[in-house]
């Protein structure tokens, strides 16, 4: 990626960046976004009723309304794709992301959107430093990631689209805040803010 944006990212990429991003398209590709981050709910502990249900509860509404804060903030701002701005503004009329640029405006990323608004789901149920490891693609022959932290994951997460070209890191950072944001404004309207204390309160 010999560009503004492109030489930022490849920097940043490395070859543990690659395996991300590819990953992450994959994920895109055979699945819904969304189901994907609700498959990776803690296996770690023996986790009650109650929790594990009002964790995909409250997982799930976060989810669905980040992914529509994010459509309603992309057609407010109708911000070019790198891709588009890199060849049209720039002059690099070749370049081409790693990954396959969506037909629809750029900020902020959708991925990141989601990425965080599960990530504190989980971190409201289950605390945020909670170790976790992803083997959803172990049956590829693909290594399995750990995160020490549900921040972490979301983080990782956000990277690869900017990484992978189809986005500005901007855009990242920012939907990784409205989707936190969106948990966040779920917990606080549903239970005042407190759901954290009261799980805590209950044995796991």
């Amino acid at each position: 990626m010999a560009n503004a944006n492109g030489s930022q990212a490849e920097a940043a990429r490395g070859n543990t960046g690659d395996y991300i991003v590819f990953v992450t398209a994959d994920i895109a590709a055979i699945s819904c976004e969304s189901s994907f981050w609700i498959g990776l709910f803690p296996e770690k502990k023996k986790i009650g009723l109650d929790k594990a249900a009002f964790a995909y509860a409250l997982s799930g509404m976060a989810l669905n309304d980040s992914w529509i804060s994010c459509w309603k903030t992309r057609y407010e701002y109708n911000l070019l794709r790198p891709v588009t701005f890199i060849r049209n503004v720039m002059g690099h009329s070749d370049w081409l992301p790693l990954l396959s640029t969506p037909p629809h405006p750029e900020y902020t990323s959708g991925f990141a959107a989601m990425a965080g608004a599960v990530c504190e789901s989980l971190a409201i149920v289950f605390g945020n430093n909670y170790k976790i490891t992803d083997h959803s693609y172990d049956y590829l022959g693909m290594n399995p990631r750990s995160y020490s932290s549900f921040d972490s994951m979301a983080e990782e997460a956000g990277n690869s689209k900017f990484y992978g070209g189809i986005h500005y890191k901007l855009s990242v950072d920012v939907g990784l805040k409205q989707g936190k944001a969106v948990a966040k404004n779920i917990e606080e309207i549903l239970f005042n803010g407190t759901a954290s204390a009261k799980l805590s309160a209950k044995t796991p």
